[in-house]
């Protein structure tokens, strides 16, 4: 069983019987745009090579000034090392140029947080199930159903491992409609197979404010590339 939802701190969202069955989401997607229009905000339709984040010290590190559309990426990390935080900054400054939605299969996603990062809550989409293969088959309908180009998975703590075909799927998915999905895992656990994941960023603490990102597997840039970045 796996809910839809709109989290918002600041303004009421959904209530409890706004939630649907992701089974039926051109129905339960269809409600919510009628209820909650600025999550649906349109799409920008011209096609871009490469999605940029606004950060030149990130965008800088892959060829082309940003990564490119069509991508699965993996931030991954220990506990504590500041990897949801990083994730945050870097969905802060997708929000700028693309719709974002949220996937959060830990229960993990803390608003304020998101919006001390300086992500727009009243803009993000988020969804909740307990399936890491759920994840994926809502990453796909968003991107079907919804203008989202950016989808940022969460699936810390999770040990179920995802399969060969769903996550081909899920990629070819992903290229049709030039986005982009960025799973946040733990890196106890191996859930992917690694020749499916174009991108592994792993985020080390370094201090209390600051944690250390660096490009461990990738098909699109050198491995072995770091930056620092300071933790919000």
């Amino acid at each position: 069983m796996c809910s839809m939802r709109y989290k918002n701190s600041i303004t009421s969202g959904p209530t409890e019987s706004d939630r649907t069955i992701v089974g039926k989401s051109v129905t339960g997607l269809t409600a919510l745009k009628c209820r909650y229009p600025e999550m649906f905000r349109e799409a920008r339709l011209t096609k871009q090579a490469y999605l940029k984040t606004g950060d030149v010290q990130f965008d800088g590190m892959f060829p082309g000034g940003g990564l490119p559309s069509g991508l699965l990426v993996e931030l991954t990390g220990a506990a504590s090392s500041g990897k949801t935080a990083v994730l945050f900054h870097l969905l802060a400054g997708y929000q700028y140029q693309y719709p974002l939605a949220y996937i959060d299969s830990s229960s993990t996603f803390f608003p304020l947080s998101a919006i001390t990062a300086g992500i727009k809550v009243e803009q993000l989409l988020v969804v909740t199930t307990d399936s890491s293969c759920e994840s994926v088959r809502i990453a796909e309908n968003l991107f079907r159903l919804t203008p989202t180009r950016v989808i940022a998975c969460d699936v810390t703590g999770r040990n179920d491992k995802l399969k060969m075909e769903q996550m081909h799927r899920l990629r070819i998915i992903t290229t049709r409609y030039q986005g982009m999905v960025i799973f946040l895992t733990d890196s106890r656990y191996q859930l992917f197979p690694p020749s499916l994941i174009s991108l592994q960023l792993t985020v080390t603490r370094c201090t209390r404010n600051s944690a250390t990102m660096t490009v461990t597997r990738s098909k699109i840039s050198p491995e072995g590339k770091n930056i620092e970045m300071t933790l919000v």
